[in-house]
């Protein structure tokens, strides 16, 4: 087994790997680089299966872990009320963030994989947002002149 008390960052076949600590099997929990130099293909044009739309369709639930939940990365929350979502349905809806064990079982949900799509969405309405602003002051401006008359 190994065991981490701290980050410890390795290089690996000329790749950055971050350990994030153990579970109780024993795997550890790394994170890969997200350097450039590291992709291909990179385009802004996103596929059906990856469109953050499909986002708006997760639900975030209410829920407290089981007592005899056995991977506990956190142990300061067991038995407190926690937001999050529900793995079988990240699978369902979003399933290219869905984490399977070994046996094929659903497990848990990459927030690597869907934060990008939250921040995507974030953008979209932000511009959204700017644009209806933009139509409201003409429309006050408009209202103005029309009131003046």
């Amino acid at each position: 087994n190994i065991y981490v008390t701290s980050t410890v960052y390795f290089r690996y076949s000329n790749s950055y790997w971050l350990i994030k600590g153990t579970n109780q099997s024993g795997n550890i929990a790394v994170q890969g680089s997200s350097a450039r130099r590291y992709k291909h293909d990179i385009t802004d044009q996103i596929d059906d299966e990856l469109d953050p739309r499909r986002l708006y369709d997760l639900t975030m639930k209410q829920f407290v872990f089981n007592d005899d939940c056995e991977n506990w990365q956190y142990p300061d929350l067991k038995g407190k009320t926690l937001p999050g979502f529900i793995a079988e349905d990240v699978e369902e809806i979003y399933p290219s963030a869905a984490i399977h064990n070994a046996d094929g079982e659903i497990e848990n949900w990459d927030e690597r994989r869907i934060i990008p799509g939250m921040l995507k969405l974030i953008q979209e309405q932000h511009e959204e947002i700017n644009d209806l602003k933009e139509r409201v002051a003409k429309l006050e401006t408009l209202v103005e002149k029309l009131i003046a008359r």
